[in-house]
């Protein structure tokens, strides 16, 4: 069974993999993710860029789009990759959506939003993606599969 959020899909740079969900877990109905509030995602991440002296980032609905597409990707195959729909290039390319710079976090098993960053950063290559100076917009997703190795998969887009 798949849930979508109301955004198209629930909406969270490298592969943050939870190595204790390297096998599947019964969840019960409590444990099902919270709704990603896409406003909230973006003012935890740029609140924790401005504490590390750099600017804040703005939502992009063509990169939440996108963010949204690549956790779906995942979830539907129970991948977690960066490349399960193309490389992030390809997939920016096939969008039309301009940037010199981007970069982009996955990870599976955190259910809720807060998870997913602390995820990221403390992860060194999401935490780099995470306080990239050239970012400036952002698109985040997550999608979730009860009868999955994960159950959540996210997925955040940086660009300039």
């Amino acid at each position: 069974m798949m849930r979508i959020s109301k955004r198209a899909l629930l909406t969270g740079l490298g592969c943050a993999l939870l190595t204790s969900c390297t096998s599947p877990r019964v969840v019960s109905q409590a444990a099902f993710p919270e709704e990603v509030d896409e406003s909230q995602a973006c003012k935890l991440i740029s609140a924790y860029r401005v504490a590390h002296g750099l600017s804040g980032l703005r939502l992009d609905p063509e990169l939440e789009k996108a963010a949204a597409a690549q956790a779906m990707a995942m979830a539907s195959t129970d991948t977690l990759s960066h490349t399960v729909a193309g490389s992030l290039r390809e997939r920016l390319d096939a969008d039309h959506i301009r940037n010199r710079a981007a970069a982009e976090n996955v990870s599976a098993g955190y259910f809720t939003l807060a998870d997913a960053i602390e995820g990221w950063r403390r992860s060194p290559p999401h935490k780099a993606n995470l306080l990239d100076p050239m970012m400036r917009r952002m698109g985040i997703g997550s999608a979730y599969v009860q009868n999955s190795r994960f159950h959540v998969y996210w997925s955040l887009i940086l660009a300039d």
